[in-house]
């Protein structure tokens, strides 16, 4: 079970959305940072991911402040973040969203999960 997690994209407001989509739940507009999304599965345990611009990076905080939002002004477009999570979706629903979008989808032979890659 994944609590919460953020990862950076390039179009957090359209991730969020397919997102949303793949976990039945929803996408809402992530105000601290301007820009970002977060999606709900809106299940039991308060899941949530937050997506967040490409060029964003997470900084220490100082004080109080859990941490500062900076921007990379030269991202690579890739970064190492994954995660595997539950999802109630079929493995048939999660690769019709994903050649929908254009993403790669494959079974993993780790643990017998799906892999949703976008490149968005």
């Amino acid at each position: 079970m994944i609590h919460h997690i953020s990862i950076s994209v390039q179009n957090p407001q359209h991730v969020a959305q397919v997102l949303a989509e793949v976990i039945n739940g929803q996408a809402f507009p992530f105000f601290p940072n301007p820009g970002s999304y977060m999606v709900f599965p809106l299940d039991e345990h308060g899941t949530g991911i937050e997506l967040y611009p490409l060029k964003t990076q997470l900084m220490p905080g100082e004080g109080d402040n859990q941490c500062m939002f900076a921007e990379n002004a030269t991202p690579s477009g890739f970064t190492a973040t994954h995660a595997a999570i539950s999802v109630s979706s079929t493995q048939e629903k999660i690769e019709l969203i994903g050649k929908r979008e254009g993403w790669r989808v494959l079974r993993c032979n780790r643990d017998s999960f799906l892999m949703l890659l976008s490149s968005g």
